[in-house]
């Protein structure tokens, strides 16, 4: 199977794409608490001493990290979406809640 490539946004419905900034910072917050749960931290990467440059809050990550997030996040919408699922709200419920 090969490789696909999707860019932030790219091809994405309007109520999709604009889940995909949120959800990166959602993604990003799972993937550090993991990782710290396994007793990473912040620091120039090196898997001997557990330590990765990425393991700070979203905000103050540097824009290549950011990119790579918000690929993803947009790869697994498109996924859903070319799979026939829908994302619905929960009633009451602002994105970043």
């Amino acid at each position: 199977m090969g490789e696909a490539t999707v860019q932030p946004d790219e091809a994405l419905p309007r109520e999709l794409a604009s889940l995909v900034e949120p959800l990166a910072v959602e993604i990003h917050l799972a993937w550090m608490q993991a990782k710290l749960a396994q007793g990473w931290r912040s620091g120039p990467l090196d898997r001997e001493a557990m330590t990765h440059p990425d393991l700070v809050p979203y905000d103050q990550l540097p824009e290549s990290s950011r990119i790579l997030d918000r690929t993803t996040v947009a790869a697994a919408l498109a996924g859903l979406d070319r799979l026939g699922y829908r994302v619905v709200r929960k009633p009451g419920l602002a994105v970043g809640s």
